[in-house]
């Protein structure tokens, strides 16, 4: 096992595994035989895995499979990726924004995949919206995926003002309120999207184009998706009522690492599929709109979000 360190966490690394420091040049040769690589890998391998708040003060860290994160590409290949670039009719210019540690980060790693120039901002320049605003405006960045609480941030700093800014943004990871989505929405030839979805179903599961709607929504299901509002009894409740949202579909992660009775309280079997099927918890209390859409109303628990990453109470000393 190779672990990827710098100095202040090399010291945290136990067992017996090569430690790969990235804050210290490459050596010229690595001693031993080269070993091939397992080879391509697997639908049901696990791409990675990233740790989230645990309720307890324990971290826990969802699996997420290649299938997953195969379906989320095709899933904002169809809703960003394609409309944009028949709207602008060029490859696109896009801003990665987000930290590593965000499953976020994901998002315009993908635009790359599917084509697009990928712009990696540095933390530096990340922490400074006055900065940041002008470097996105001066490279003429076209996309930009980040946090409502970000985006207003760089939006004081005159990021969206005149010709110049981004004509396509996408927010995600916290609740949107009216006054930035009426603001959004608004915006002459800027398209804007609201995406909503926890890190055990693979980053997005639903989305909202605003300009569609007057009022915040977190939208619709995304391709391969099913989403259900239940009451206490895993019955789905009509529109208009409150009820716990569950996720179900392609993009489920397998579940948290060496932690099976978590994963089995948090992914239950869904009652409305076929045998093995399975659907996440979230714990956000949503209801059905009259038009289809999902509007956020809370958590059924006493977690908050904090710049998009989740922070639970009983964590905190």
């Amino acid at each position: 096992c190779l672990v990827v360190a710098d100095a202040g966490t090399e010291e945290r690394v136990s067992g017996d595994h090569r430690v790969l420091r990235i804050d210290r040049p490459l050596p010229e040769s690595v001693p031993g035989p080269m070993v091939a690589g397992p080879g391509p890998a697997a639908a049901d391998d696990t791409a990675y895995v990233i740790y989230t708040s645990g309720s307890t003060g324990r971290p826990k860290g969802v699996e997420v499979e290649h299938r997953s994160l195969t379906n989320l590409y095709g899933q904002h290949h169809d809703a960003l990726f394609t409309p944009a670039a028949a709207h602008l009719g060029r490859r696109l210019r896009v801003a990665h924004t987000a930290g590593v540690a965000f499953d976020a980060a994901w998002d315009p790693i993908l635009w790359m995949v599917a084509g697009h120039e990928l712009h990696v901002l540095d933390d530096t320049l990340r922490r400074d919206p006055r900065a940041m605003a002008a470097h996105l405006r001066g490279t003429g960045i076209d996309a930009l995926e980040a946090t409502p609480s970000y985006v207003r941030q760089l939006m004081a700093e005159g990021l969206l003002d005149g010709d110049g800014g981004p004509s396509v943004v996408a927010l995600g990871g916290e609740a949107v309120d009216q006054e930035l989505w009426d603001d959004l929405r608004t915006r002459p030839g800027l398209h804007a999207h609201n995406f909503y979805g926890p890190t055990e179903a693979t980053v997005d599961s639903v989305v909202a184009r605003m300009e569609d709607r007057a009022e915040p929504t977190i939208g619709r299901p995304v391709a391969n998706s099913s989403v259900y509002v239940l009451d206490g009894g895993l019955q789905p409740v009509p529109a208009g009522a409150l009820g716990e949202l569950y996720l179900s579909g392609a993009g489920l992660a397998r579940g948290y690492r060496g932690r099976p009775a978590l994963t089995g309280s948090a992914f239950v079997a869904d009652p409305f599929a076929g045998a093995g099927a399975r659907m996440y918890r979230t714990g956000d209390l949503v209801r059905w709109g009259s038009d289809g859409h999902l509007e956020f109303v809370g958590r059924a628990d006493d977690q908050v979000k904090i710049r998009g990453f989740r922070i639970e109470p009983g964590e905190v000393v």
